[in-house]
């Protein structure tokens, strides 16, 4: 300001000027030295936060992308978890199931078993049963035979075998077979009554 007021007067009374033009032009080059490097300097800062921004930026989108994909991922494990969950929970109804159906199988298996021992023990008490049944019978006839017997002893007499008969000693002539026979049996002979040996005695 100084300058140009001198610059003014100088002219104002027709003086050369040139020593305050050369001052501004002085003056001039010294504030574009100063002031240039200052303003590289901002625009080059202004460079530098433009970039600082765009990489804040870029990199906050980087998290954000890298918190999506781990969101991502961790709800694909968890949705593995469950599907592993749901497997091992079908297999072990399944287990369970087949456990079931085996103490069942079982269970049915030693019923039945049962029910044949108690069947064959059943019949074997049949059986049982039966043979005391028959046995009773055969002890009864036998019984009733021998009492037969000896009934039939009891009430036929005595026969004296040794002593010799011919036919006028029979009032029949069956009855003198049987004598016969009897004889025979007893090994005392026919007593001749049989002469034509047709086994027929008395007959002639």
């Amino acid at each position: 300001m100084v300058t140009l007021w001198w610059i003014y007067r100088r002219k104002k009374e027709e003086k050369s000027t040139w020593q305050g033009k050369l001052i501004i032009i002085i003056l001039i080059f010294l504030l574009l030295w100063r002031v240039v490097p200052c303003v590289l300097h901002e625009v080059g800062n202004f460079g530098r936060e433009e970039d600082a921004a765009e990489t804040l930026v870029a990199n906050l989108e980087k998290a954000e992308q890298i918190a999506k994909e781990d969101e991502e991922k961790r709800k694909i494990e968890e949705e593995q978890r469950k599907v592993e969950e749901e497997k091992r929970r079908i297999e072990e109804e399944k287990r369970r199931a087949e456990e079931e159906q085996k103490r069942l199988e079982e269970q049915r298996r030693a019923e039945e078993e049962q029910k044949r021992l108690e069947e064959q023990k059943k019949r074997e008490e049949e059986q049982r049963k039966l043979a005391e049944q028959l046995a009773k019978k055969r002890a009864a006839e036998a019984e009733e035979k021998k009492k037969a017997e000896q009934a039939k002893a009891q009430s036929t007499p005595a026969v004296n075998y040794s002593v010799d008969r011919d036919c006028s000693d029979f009032s029949r002539q069956g009855e003198a077979t049987s004598f016969m026979k009897a004889s025979i049996a007893a090994g005392f002979g026919d007593h001749r009554l049989d002469r034509d040996g047709d086994g027929i005695a008395c007959d002639d």
